[in-house]
């Protein structure tokens, strides 16, 4: 791999759940858990103590070098035993013992625009390139490691009361919805109860219709019944008013004086008739 100017690193440590991240912009950068270490690790218990630096390195010609190395822990680069005057590039990873920590390290190059008026690098364009390359390099894993933990690095950064405020608002926005939620809910609920209701009212008017509208249909019929009954005679005089009867009758004559009926002979076989009929 070519070298490539350098005007610092960016170092990402990982121990256990402890991750941090730190850019550093020395020429020499100290390594260790001892309080003068520019970077401080946190070794494993079952490390013995070490008082000096684990890892020390140097920048040559605008590229970090890897100077001194604790003897006594078992430290390497990308898997692989650390040789002398080693130098750092974009993605390597420093493992330190068995179990770790793990150091990756992002060059910064002399490139970077820096923010004037300020000692450290201006980050954001890095990270712009950190990202373009992830996804054309075999290392993207690791840049989006370290843009993650870069991220959470710059979150703990925020101010404690703007998190608090942040985090109340959030709040209130999430119960104003839920409440606007079930507002809606309840009053969509409401309405379809009173609709039910309305329709059930409906339902119950036009049985009473119904039966009212047939009674009413009973009633007129047995009126007409009644007007037919009482108008009987009115009917016969009109209906037949205008025809011609039968009207038959019999009549006999008696004597004046006594009152008996006069009999006269008809035939010889009838010799007398005692009454005489008449019609008209």
């Amino acid at each position: 791999m070519a070298d490539q100017n350098s005007n610092g690193l960016v170092i990402h440590v990982s121990s256990l759940n402890d991750r941090s991240t730190e850019v550093v912009m020395r020429d020499v950068i100290r390594i260790g858990a001892s309080e003068e270490c520019d970077v401080k690790i946190r070794l494993p218990q079952t490390t013995a103590p070490v008082n000096g630096p684990v890892i020390e390195l140097a920048r040559q010609n605008g590229v970090y070098r890897i100077g001194n190395v604790d003897a006594t822990l078992e430290v390497r680069l990308n898997g692989r035993p650390i040789k002398p005057n080693r130098g750092i590039y974009d993605g390597d990873e420093i493992w330190i013992g068995p179990s770790g920590p793990s150091i990756h390290f992002f060059p910064i190059e002399a490139s970077a625009a820096l923010v004037p008026g300020r000692r450290d690098a201006h980050v954001a364009p890095f990270i712009e390139q950190a990202a373009m390359e992830a996804s054309a390099t075999a290392r993207r894993d690791d840049a989006k490691i370290f843009l993650r933990e870069f991220t959470r690095e710059l979150v703990r950064e925020i101010n404690p009361s703007t998190k608090i405020i942040t985090f109340a608002i959030l709040i209130m926005a999430l119960l104003g919805a839920l409440y606007i939620g079930f507002a809606q809910f309840s009053e969509a609920r409401r309405s379809r109860k009173i609709i039910a209701d309305q329709q059930a009212q409906l339902a119950a008017q036009q049985a009473e219709l119904k039966r009212a509208n047939d009674l009413l249909g009973t009633l007129v019929t047995s009126n007409k019944e009644l007007i037919k009954t009482l108008s009987l005679g009115e009917l016969l005089r009109a209906d037949y008013g205008g025809g011609v009867c039968l009207i038959s009758g019999s009549y006999m004559f008696v004597e004046a004086g006594t009152g008996r009926p006069l009999r006269r002979p008809t035939s010889p076989a009838e010799p007398f008739r005692t009454a005489r009929k008449r019609r008209c």
